[in-house]
């Protein structure tokens, strides 16, 4: 369940592809037992010290690749489990789960969420508590302060991901590329371009062709094909 829940959140980063048989084995067919309906009333507090945002956006996405290739408007139905991790966050941060509530609404709906969330303009309950509006301006204050202080820190730690990827060698990039059962092709694109500039052999270029072909070119073709075509190229460009 850790993988399955670490995938959601990088299709909910943009940072994953989806593949709908990953989660739905049995598609078109919807039992309710697969890994990513196992999100239920009971269990969705237990997902909140996740990234929840991206958590709740990935699980959407989901639905809504489903419904585009299945061309079904009803999508998951009942066991749709985004509403249930967002029913979850009102008791930590109902501002947020107001938000999530509103995005998905804003881009699709699901079987719970059919409009937006509607608040009282001058009093806003948070935690249980009611707060004026100059507490209310506070918090808001508080919680860009908090968001901006969370982009720079993915910022940063997106930052010293590339520079630790551009600097492996053209062996431990391979070995990442084939040991990594997540990340789309577009992740490694510029380590394998880097490593092209740098010098490689024809041997070390036939190679990377072929683990590419091979991983990625079902998943991702055209990026894929790109990718093969500067590998192959006389200048590299």
């Amino acid at each position: 369940m850790k993988k399955t829940l670490e995938h959601i959140i990088n299709i909910g980063k943009g940072e994953s592809s989806i593949e709908i048989s990953e989660f739905l084995p049995s598609y078109p067919t919807i039992r309710g037992s697969e890994n990513i309906f196992k999100i239920n009333w009971r269990n969705s507090k237990g997902l909140l010290h996740l990234d929840v945002i991206n958590l709740v956006k990935g699980l959407h996405k989901i639905e809504l690749e489903y419904r585009r290739i299945s061309n079904n408007d009803f999508g998951f139905g009942s066991p749709s489990p985004t509403h249930k991790i967002i029913i979850g966050l009102r008791s930590q941060d109902i501002q947020l789960a107001d938000e999530l509530h509103n995005w998905i609404n804003s881009n699709g709906g699901n079987y719970y969420i059919k409009g937006p969330k509607q608040r009282n303009t001058n009093q806003r309950h948070v935690s249980g508590s009611i707060f004026s509006i100059d507490e209310q301006r506070k918090i808001k204050k508080q919680q860009i302060q908090l968001k901006h202080r969370k982009i720079l820190e993915k910022q940063t730690e997106r930052s010293n991901k590339r520079k630790a990827l551009l600097e492996l060698s053209f062996a431990e990039l391979t070995e990442l590329m084939n040991n990594d059962q997540i990340k789309p092709i577009h992740y490694f694109e510029e380590a394998i371009l880097s490593k092209l500039k740098d010098g490689l052999s024809e041997s070390n270029k036939i190679s990377i062709i072929e683990n590419i072909e091979i991983k990625y070119l079902d998943k991702y073709p055209k990026k894929t094909r790109q990718i093969i075509k500067k590998i192959k190229a006389p200048d590299n460009k």
